[in-house]
C-alpha cells in the first residue's frame, strides 16, 4: 500500500457480539459521520475508505441465503433505498443516505426478535460439533491410544475446544436475553 493510500483507507479492528447490532449500527454511523466509509468486514476486521462527513445510516440483517436468494435478497433491499455493502458469515451489512431519512429494514418488535432467533439457531448448530468433541479429547487420552507424545498436543486442542464452547454458549445466552428484552418490549 503507497503512503497515499494509508490515508485515504484505514482498517480498525473491533469485536461486537452477535447480540450488539444495534451498537455495532451506531459506531458505523459515526464513522461515516468522522468521513470514513465503511467498504468491507471480515472477522473482527473493518475497512474504510476516506469520504466527505456524511450521515449514512447502517443497518445488519442476519440472513442465511444461498444462490439466487442473494441477489434476490439484495434487490429487495435496494429496491427500499439500501445499498448493500458486504456480508460476514450470514450478516449482511446495508447503509442508505441518512438524510433521506431511509424505512429501518426491522420496523417492529418481532421482526427483531426473529433476527435473534436465526442468531441463535445457527449458534446452537456452530457450537454442537465443539460441544460433542469435549468427550472425545479425554476418551483418547486416557484410553491408552494416544502415545506419550501426542498428550500434549490433545490437552491444548481440549482446551482450544473447551474456550470455544464457552464462547458459544456465552453468546447463546446473550442472544436469548436480547430476545427476552426484546418481547418484554413488545409487550408493553
Amino acid at each position: 500500500m503507497k503512503t497515499n493510500d494509508m490515508k485515504l483507507t484505514k482498517r480498525v479492528v473491533r469485536y461486537f457480539g452477535a447480540w450488539e447490532a444495534e451498537k455495532e449500527e451506531r459506531w458505523l454511523n459515526q464513522m461515516a459521520l468522522q468521513g470514513w466509509l465503511l467498504t468491507d468486514v471480515t472477522s473482527m476486521v473493518y475497512r474504510f475508505r476516506r469520504i466527505e462527513p456524511k450521515n449514512w445510516v447502517y443497518q445488519l440483517d442476519f440472513m442465511e441465503l444461498t444462490g439466487d436468494e442473494v441477489l434476490d435478497y439484495q434487490q429487495l433491499f435496494e429496491d427500499a433505498g439500501w445499498e448493500y455493502i458486504t456480508n460476514l458469515t450470514h450478516w449482511h451489512y446495508f447503509r442508505a443516505d441518512g438524510d433521506t431519512n431511509p424505512q429501518r429494514i426491522h420496523t417492529d418488535v418481532q421482526s427483531k426478535i426473529n433476527v435473534f432467533k436465526r442468531v441463535r439457531r445457527m449458534l446452537l448448530l456452530a457450537g454442537l460439533p465443539s460441544l460433542t468433541s469435549l468427550w472425545y479429547f479425554p476418551m483418547i487420552m486416557f484410553s491408552g491410544r494416544a502415545g506419550d507424545e501426542i498428550i500434549p498436543f490433545l490437552i491444548v486442542m481440549y482446551i482450544l475446544v473447551l474456550l470455544a464452547v464457552g464462547l458459544v454458549g456465552y453468546s447463546i445466552v446473550r442472544v436469548s436475553r436480547e430476545i427476552k428484552r426484546l418481547e418484554e418490549l413488545g409487550l408493553e
